[in-house]
């Protein structure tokens, strides 16, 4: 939750982010109606200024995912709220990095896509072995089937994640 110590980042002329509190930011757009134009994003109780271009299509992306997990969730498919927002803010001296950020963000994205499209015992195994860390021979006898078996599926699931990465 932002609140008047929140940090935020904002553009200078220079195009550099100087660092403020949300106290502040509020305080500049009450007294210059320009910056009131300004576009912000949220991540982390922190607040980034963005082109009117990425707060669209941020915006965008965000009104898209809640609806397909609403759609997911009435077709009681399984949910990967362990995917969520793992966008990593950058520190004060690596500002520069965000853009390696929003990249890796879309990676993420395009992984939750691809998984999202496994049926549900894909997706099932894919989250016990990798965001749940349950071994083979733990899901194995979870699922009372030969590792051998689960061991196989687990390889038809890479490879086809796999190709849904390339495709889309």
């Amino acid at each position: 939750m932002v609140n008047d110590k929140s940090i935020c980042f904002v553009k200078n002329e220079k195009g550099e982010f100087d660092k403020i509190t949300y106290k502040e930011l509020k305080k500049r757009m009450k007294e210059d109606l320009e910056f009131k134009k300004r576009k912000f994003v949220v991540a982390n109780n922190m607040l980034f200024e963005v082109s009117k271009k990425e707060f669209n299509e941020y915006h965008n992306f965000t009104e898209k995912t809640r609806y397909s997990y609403k759609k997911e969730n009435k077709l009681e498919k399984v949910s990967f709220d362990v995917l969520g927002d793992n966008f990593i803010l950058p520190s004060d001296d690596s500002i520069l990095n965000f853009e390696k950020n929003i990249e890796s963000r879309e990676e993420q994205d395009r992984l939750n896509i691809a998984i999202l499209k496994l049926n549900i015992d894909e997706q099932k195994l894919i989250k016990a072995l990798y965001f749940d860390n349950i071994s083979l021979t733990e899901y194995a006898k979870i699922t009372n089937t030969p590792i051998s078996t689960i061991s196989s599926r687990k390889e038809k699931i890479l490879k086809k994640l796999k190709n849904l990465l390339n495709f889309s």
